[in-house]
């Protein structure tokens, strides 16, 4: 929700960096932190291709490195102040290969600053974005939509910021294509332009999932399955919306000659066409109360507790090597309770369950 906020400061602080520093200073010291962020990106994106082209023992993890994290780093970079500070990373030749070949990459593109090299990472950057980023809810999407809409109007329309960041920023933070014949000539369409819509496009799709499981009387499940097939209209139809937004971006863009705020178009593509569908479909409420992942975790307690219920084999973790389950007969003990646990074992229900 604060995203506006805290990307104006951010957009602010580099227009002031690239003013009052020299701008190949900058260039040096985000192009050296992106194209490393870049390379894990890039190599995560396409390990999955690579790994379904590979033999099983060349994706295994057959190696692993193991040390102890210092602690000023531990305070910088630790969850929980009593986390662990051993780490444990595991890899195969397959890391080995796809980290080699973006690293590799990375390299060229620092050196040459071509630019196809340039728009892999940022698409890398994209599909990791979208892939590890959710709003959860419709509502919590359209207050983003409409605060980023707000946001990208005033910056390119209302102040220089926006364009002069744009074309002085060399690291890969945006994508760089041809408006012409002319090498010269050519257009920007920032990160920010593609994983908005994304999130949005891909909470859209596991809507559709959840309705096509609610009209099956299946019970809600968080991942989608690519493999069984299922009606998606919402995702084709605002992912057409993002294409004839893109496309109105262009053309206004090339008609008027002068910078365009993507957001300006894409957001009201997508939103009223999300709106649309679900006002057509008669889902409008559905849309409005759909939370991504409570009613899942809701079914699945209610599993768990109806399994212990009927003495079904659901175990309990006490300890990362210790497991208790329920007594296989119910006619004994309904349902199991840990009362205590100490070093000679288990006690449930006052009988000692020896380990």
């Amino acid at each position: 929700m604060m995203f506006p906020v805290f990307g104006s400061i951010a957009l602010l602080s580099l227009y002031l960096a690239y003013k009052f520093v020299s701008p190949y200073l900058m260039n040096l010291l985000l192009t050296g932190y992106l194209g490393m962020l870049g390379v894990g990106a890039l190599a995560e994106t396409v390990k999955p291709l690579v790994d379904g082209c590979l033999p099983d023992n060349l994706t295994e993890n057959q190696f692993h490195i193991s040390f102890t994290m210092p602690g000023l780093l531990m305070k910088v970079f630790a969850e929980k102040p009593d986390e662990d500070p051993n780490v444990d990373i595991k890899f195969s030749y397959s890391h080995i290969l796809v980290y080699g070949v973006s690293a590799l990459l990375g390299g060229i593109f620092a050196w040459t600053k071509q630019f196809t090299i340039h728009n892999m990472f940022g698409v890398a950057f994209c599909i990791q974005a979208i892939r590890l980023v959710s709003l959860h809810k419709f509502s919590v999407a359209f207050i983003l939509l409409a605060g980023l809409f707000v946001y990208d109007i005033f910056w390119v329309f209302g102040t220089e910021v926006m364009v002069f960041v744009a074309k002085s920023f060399d690291a890969p933070a945006k994508i760089i294509f041809p408006l012409s014949f002319d090498p010269w000539k050519q257009g920007i369409l920032g990160l920010g332009d593609i994983v908005v819509p994304g999130i949005f496009i891909g909470l859209c799709i596991r809507f559709d999932y959840h309705q096509d499981q609610i009209r099956n009387k299946r019970a809600p499940e968080r991942d989608v399955e690519i493999q069984r097939p299922f009606p998606k209209p919402y995702y084709h139809n605002v992912l057409i919306a993002y294409i004839l937004g893109l496309i109105t971006t262009g053309v206004v863009m090339q008609v008027f000659n002068a910078a365009q705020p993507a957001l300006l178009y894409l957001v009201p593509f997508t939103v009223f066409t999300a709106l649309g569908t679900a006002y057509s479909r008669g889902e409008l409420k559905d849309m409005m109360e759909y939370t991504e992942g409570e009613e899942e975790d809701k079914k699945k307690e209610e599993q768990k507790k109806e399994k212990g219920a009927k003495g079904e084999d659901v175990p309990l973790v006490v300890t990362p090597d210790v497991y208790v389950r329920p007594p296989m007969d119910p006619e004994q003990d309904e349902c199991l309770i840990l009362i205590s646990a100490g070093p000679e074992g288990i006690w449930v229900l006052g009988n000692p369950v020896l380990i």
